[in-house]
Parts: structure tokens; C-alpha cells; sequence
């Protein structure tokens, strides 16, 4: 008989106690990295582009002159802008596209209950994000017969899908 206990007629010797917890371990270890995998989901990315209403505009273009160029030159500039922006997003990515439409007092309030400065453009992104947190945006885009992002009251068919 040999010293393994291997031989004719002979089982083949155990595996040590420290060989079986090892193989165990790793069992262990490939079972949980295999159900992490699975349990997994991706990452829901969602954009959120800031949206100045038609009752906003005004406010916004009076208190802080130096958003109009970068909004656009009055509000139908402005709405047009941020659906062509809306469109290539969906283009380019396969994020879930929101609006969030913003306040003058909304973002002064935001603004100040963290010390931002209310003109700056990452305060005004915080605060969209703030808002797509909140679940307050509108997800774009709408069906064609349900009321259109930009707060017309028409069917989005008839108002931004039609731009």
C-alpha cells in the first residue's frame, strides 16, 4: 500500500482539510461575483437640459441680461434651441432625456440655501439636476398626442415635434 492510500482496490486519500475550504472559498467567491453580475443592472443615464418657460423668460432675460445670448434672443429662439439640443442628445447617446423647467425665484432660491451664485452656469445645472432628482422634469419625448414639453398647452405634434 502506498502512502496516499492509492492502490488496487484502494480509494484515492481525501483531500487535506485546508484543500476542500480552499475549493469551498472559491466556489464561494465565483458563485457571489456570478450573482453580482446578474443582479446587476446598467446605469439608467439621465440628461437633464434647463428649459426658461414662456412665463419665465421675461424675468430671467430681465434679471440676468447675459443668459439671452446663451438662450437664445427671445423664447421661441430659446424653445427652438433646446428641442434641437433635446434631438441630438437621443442622437448621440442612449440617455433618457429630460427638461427642467427652471424659475427666477426657484433658482435664487437654490442658489442661495447653498451660498452658489445665482448667475453662475454650474449653479444653474446643479439646479436642473436638483430638479431631475426631485423627479420635477418633464421626460422627453412625449408621445406625440400628449401636451408638448415647453408648456404651450398644444400636443407636442403640433408645437416642438412640428419645429
Amino acid at each position: 500500500m502506498t502512502a496516499s492510500g492509492e492502490g488496487p482496490g484502494k480509494r484515492p486519500a481525501e483531500p487535506t482539510l485546508d484543500a476542500r475550504v480552499d475549493s469551498l472559498l472559491r466556489s464561494l467567491s465565483r458563485m457571489r461575483s456570478d450573482g453580482a453580475a446578474r443582479k446587476k443592472k446598467p446605469k439608467k443615464v439621465v440628461r437633464v437640459l434647463v428649459y426658461w418657460p414662456a412665463e419665465q423668460w421675461d424675468a430671467m432675460a430681465a434679471r440676468w441680461p447675459q443668459f439671452v445670448p446663451e438662450y437664445g434672443d427671445d423664447h421661441d429662439t430659446h424653445r427652438r434651441m433646446v428641442e434641437d439640443m433635446l434631438r441630438r442628445h437621443a442622437e448621440d447617446s442612449g440617455a433618457t432625456l429630460g427638461v427642467a423647467s427652471l424659475t427666477v425665484d426657484g433658482l435664487v432660491e437654490f442658489a442661495a440655501a447653498r451660498e452658489f451664485d445665482a448667475a453662475g452656469s454650474e449653479t444653474r445645472a446643479a439646479y436642473a439636476a436638483e430638479l431631475g432628482r426631485a423627479g420635477t422634469v418633464t421626460s422627453w419625448p412625449p408621445a406625440q398626442r400628449q401636451k408638448c414639453w415647453c408648456g404651450s398647452g398644444r400636443t407636442y405634434r403640433e408645437c416642438c415635434a412640428a419645429i
